[in-house]
């Protein structure tokens, strides 16, 4: 199946998913994770947080290029995964590099992250607090580049660094949507788009990566549903 953003659907992914959504068990009896071995759930929490096989990494590199492929719409041109920008490691803070960004020409780091509200360390505050995983993600990205962007301010020359963070449902920090607004709005004035267009356009097409995302990795952790994929 393709939804309106172009992003495809098998029919196991898009069961899988609609599963999930309406919280149905995904297996019935006891089973463990094809990729870590580890007892999983039944409604398939683990399949996305699981840090073994297409899981978090691909997830990630998903959205990454999703990104991309928008900033390449708008024709702004960036690099992925830039080295070197501090001189002293090898950190990589920016999945994407945007040369001539801020308003007196700064570069910016896009550092992308995707966090879970239904680990361990952060279901409780998920519960009681509206995007508390993605704030507590946001702060944890920036309290870690804090130092190397102080000692390396004169290389980077003004260098703004933006943790842009999701949610596995959905959610989105509100530096990610601030952002996401920008890229929608230059997108439409590139293709010659209604703003508000393009920006349903964009938090969509992103949307609809995250969840195929999600979808492939519940496929590749969950044996039966590994086997249905193999044979569809």
């Amino acid at each position: 199946m393709m939804n309106g953003t172009g992003v495809f659907y098998s029919n196991p992914e898009f069961r899988i998913l609609f599963k999930r959504k309406l919280r149905h068990e995904l297996i019935i009896n006891n089973d463990r994770c094809i990729c870590c071995e580890e007892s999983i759930d039944k409604f398939g929490d683990h399949g996305v947080i699981c840090k073994h096989g297409q899981g978090i990494i691909y997830k990630h590199d998903l959205v990454v290029h999703g990104i991309s492929a928008l900033l390449k719409t708008a024709k702004i041109k960036h690099s992925i995964e830039k080295r070197h920008i501090f001189d002293n490691n090898n950190m990589k803070p920016a999945d994407i590099y945007i040369n001539n960004w801020g308003d007196n020409g700064e570069a910016l780091a896009i550092d992308i992250g995707i966090t879970s509200v239904v680990c361990n360390s952060r279901f409780e505050s998920a519960a009681l607090k509206k995007l508390s995983a993605a704030n507590s993600f946001y702060t944890h990205k920036v309290n870690k580049y804090n130092n190397y962007l102080h000692d390396n301010r004169e290389k980077i020359n003004g260098l703004i660094y933006l943790p842009i963070i999701f949610e596995d449902y959905g959610g989105m920090h509100k530096h990610t949507i601030k952002f996401i607004k920008r890229i929608a709005k230059l997108r439409a004035a590139t293709i010659n788009d209604e703003i508000s267009i393009s920006t349903g356009y964009c938090f969509q097409f992103l949307s609809a990566k995250l969840q195929k995302a999600n979808a492939v990795s519940l496929l590749h952790h969950y044996s039966i549903y590994n086997n249905e994929e193999r044979t569809s």
